[in-house]
């Protein structure tokens, strides 16, 4: 692998994360709307079965979206990628990168993985 394909799959990987962070962020922003509806439907109708069903089914809904973004996936997304050491399989990418940057090598097991 050459050093641009690298620093290619490293930019990839930094977008994909900031792309599930801004996507559970904006999860944590929707609960605030089944609230907002109990509310102004207390003025009204008091708490009843529809305030119930409507909190319930979409606290559901955005946990598990939650679950789906901070589930493991990722590990898919990165194997497809090819960011791993040719030799062990490591993932290089995240914490490992700037290693493999510097010395050109697998932090883990020591082969050379950039040309």
């Amino acid at each position: 692998m050459t050093l641009e394909t690298f620093r290619a799959k490293v930019s990839s990987y930094r977008k994909f994360e900031v792309l599930r962070v801004a996507a559970f962020m904006g999860l944590i922003a929707c609960t605030a709307f089944p609230t907002m509806f109990v509310i102004r439907r207390l003025d009204g109708h008091g708490f009843d079965t529809t305030c119930v069903a409507v909190v319930f089914g979409s606290y559901t809904v955005i946990a598990g979206l939650m679950f789906y973004v901070l589930s493991p996936m990722h590990q898919r997304h990165l194997r497809r990628m090819q960011a791993g050491c040719p030799a062990c399989g490591k993932l290089l990418v995240g914490q490992h990168s700037q290693k493999v940057l510097v010395t050109g090598r697998c932090p883990a097991c020591g082969s050379k993985v950039l040309e």
